[in-house]
């Protein structure tokens, strides 16, 4: 649970491009008030293990907000597509900002990151431009119903190598 002011939960979704939740407070007057956030993260890591490929990269773990790739990320090359699709609670999730972040050595300042959305199918494709170790992330963050919370938000992340 986090309790932020009315500029800082602004700021904080700005920053992560949940402009419909800024919009929605704005078109709701609520702007101006202080925000209590229920959030729980979602983890997931892809580790290749000896040279045998599987199928278990496509596993769905039933975390409330999850994703799932469409191919095994060990089997990609530079310049390949990776295709994949963010669920919540097993459903799609259409129109969600997906942070996707890259990096070819083991400094934590050498992160490039980019930024997309998922489909009407809550698919999306990152282009891999280099090898190294990657990252997706997305927060899914809706009003709560339940007493002294005003929002819940569902973070998803996923990594995985390309050598």
């Amino acid at each position: 649970m986090i309790k932020l002011s009315a500029a800082e939960f602004t700021d904080y979704l700005k920053h992560e491009g949940l402009t419909s939740t800024v919009n929605d407070r704005k078109t709701k007057g609520i702007s101006d008030q202080p925000a209590v956030e229920k959030y729980s993260k979602h983890v997931k890591a892809i580790i290749q293990v000896e040279d045998k490929k599987t199928t278990e990269y496509s596993n769905v773990l039933g975390y409330p907000s999850e994703f799932i790739p469409a191919s095994n990320p060990y089997e990609l090359s530079v310049g390949d597509d990776l295709r994949m699709k963010l669920l919540f609670k097993g459903l799609p999730l259409s129109n969600q900002v997906v942070h996707i972040g890259s990096r070819s050595s083991d400094k934590i300042r050498d992160v490039e990151e980019k930024e997309t959305r998922t489909d009407s199918a809550g698919e999306f494709s990152i282009r891999i431009d280099k090898k190294g170790k990657w990252y997706v992330a997305s927060i899914y963050m809706h009003e709560s119903r339940e007493e002294g919370i005003d929002y819940e938000s569902n973070w998803a992340t996923l990594t995985f190598e390309v050598k």
